[in-house]
This record gives C-alpha cells, sequence and structure tokens, in this order.
C-alpha cells in the first residue's frame, strides 16, 4: 500500500511539473481607435512586457498585424502559470532607433500600472483590448463608449488635412441612414447631426505625440433590429458652427460604411 501510494504521488508530481512547465497558445486582440495617431496597415503595433516571448524593447516577440481597420492581432507561446505584465506599443512607422520607445500606451488602474496576464494551461484568445491612448489611467477591458442594447459603431475623422479647420469656432458632426428606405437609423439621421467629441492628448508624455485635436469620435447606435448583414450605409461627416443644431455649413467628404 506504501508503495503504490508513493506511487501515486510521484505521478501527481510529474504531471504537475510538466502543466507548470508547458507553453501554450495567447492570442492577443486590440483595437488602436483609442490612439490618437494616424495608424495603417504596415505601422507597428507591439506587445511588450515581463516574460518570454515578450520583452520591454522592440525585440519583443510578439508583434500585432492588422487584421481590417482599427483590429490588430497576434500570439505568442507563454508559459503556463507565469503571471505576465505587458503593455501596447503603437508606432506611425516602426520601433527603430529613436522611435523605439516613442508609443508607449498610457497607465492601466492595476497598481502595477500594466495589463495582467495569467497564463492558464490551454491555448486562449483573450478578449478585445482598446489600446489606451487616452488622456487619464483606464482598466485593463475599458472601452471608449458604454456599451448598449443596440449595434455599436464608432466613428472618428481627422481634420488635420483641412488646414482653415478652426475648433474654436467649429464643431465635427455626422449624418446618414441605411440605404434602403434612407430614413432615420438609431443615431444616424440625415435630417439631424449626431455630434462628435474632440480627443484629448495622449496621457503618456513619452509616448509619440500628435496634435489630439485634429481627431474628432464618438458612438453611434443602431438598434440591432435595423442591422443587417451585408446591408450598405451611407453618411457624411459634417462641420457645425458651435452652438447651432441647424443644417451643416460644409462638409468635408462622403463615404460608406
Amino acid at each position: 500500500m506504501k508503495r503504490l501510494l508513493l506511487v501515486a504521488v510521484l505521478l501527481v508530481a510529474v504531471c504537475t511539473l510538466t502543466s507548470v512547465g508547458q507553453t501554450v497558445k495567447v492570442t492577443f486582440v486590440a483595437n488602436t481607435a483609442t490612439v490618437p495617431d494616424t495608424l495603417k496597415p504596415n505601422s507597428t503595433v507591439q506587445v511588450r512586457g515581463s516574460a518570454a516571448p515578450l520583452s520591454w524593447d522592440g525585440a519583443t516577440g510578439v508583434t500585432l498585424l492588422n487584421v481590417g481597420g482599427d483590429y490588430w492581432s497576434g500570439f505568442g507561446n507563454f508559459k503556463t502559470g507565469d503571471t505576465v505584465q505587458y503593455k501596447f506599443y503603437t508606432n506611425a512607422v516602426d520601433a527603430v532607433g529613436s522611435r523605439e520607445h516613442q508609443g508607449w500606451e498610457q497607465n492601466t488602474t492595476d497598481p502595477s500600472t500594466n495589463r495582467i496576464l495569467i497564463v492558464g494551461a490551454k491555448d486562449t484568445t483573450l478578449p478585445l483590448q482598446f489600446v489606451n491612448g487616452s488622456a487619464t489611467n483606464q482598466p485593463q477591458y475599458w472601452t471608449p463608449y458604454a456599451a448598449s442594447d443596440s449595434i455599436d459603431m464608432w466613428f472618428r475623422v481627422n481634420m488635420q488635412g483641412k488646414e482653415d479647420f478652426n475648433p474654436a469656432q467649429w464643431v465635427m458632426g455626422l449624418r446618414g441612414s441605411n440605404n434602403k428606405d434612407w430614413g432615420a437609423t438609431g443615431d444616424l439621421n440625415w435630417g439631424k447631426t449626431t455630434f462628435l467629441t474632440m480627443e484629448k492628448p495622449h496621457g503618456n508624455g513619452g509616448s509619440r505625440q500628435y496634435n489630439a485635436d485634429n481627431f474628432w469620435s464618438g458612438r453611434v447606435r443602431v438598434p440591432t433590429g435595423k442591422w443587417i448583414r451585408g446591408r450598405s450605409w451611407k453618411f457624411k461627416f459634417v462641420i457645425m458652427k458651435k452652438g447651432t443644431r441647424t443644417a451643416p455649413i460644409r462638409s468635408p467628404g462622403e463615404t460608406s460604411r
């Protein structure tokens, strides 16, 4: 009986050591719509951190690839049982030379100021995380808007190319609808403006600086019953004079989404 018990204990010990020592695949999905910069598909978005395969420099082992719009994804193999602190890094160009540390996101509200990953025993995909390009510390899984029972769409426009745009006098808005009946569709309406908010400067003084007041953004809600996969939507960004709720004074252009 003692011999059987000893064998059982040894087997448990071996299995435990094997589990702790093994590596699992962890996939990161990030949204960079909250970074006051113009990131393109060939820009640099990295995960940097305290344990392999991550490092706190440009040689980190997880670089995210653009998977459409502001969404980025990538994975790394992590040791089961590790607690890893990490942050996102973004740069419109690359992480070479002086730019290697010009792109850190702002801190989280965790006491470590970093994001936290506790590596489990199985491959996993972490929930979507918005890169913190805001002016203040944010929870790890924050969103730039409060989720509703509708379909939430986040719109942004960069006014840098319009040199005569004066944020002291003008504000940005949005009008539109679905292309079936052209009527009001939730917050989208051709006869009424949904106003956007001018973004605030990046809270991390060490990150790559950008004039955040070029960017205007906001949430648009579309009732789930009005959301049909494959249907196109039409909208325009409009410039409005401050204090007015009447017709737009000019439009920077039209697009569809």
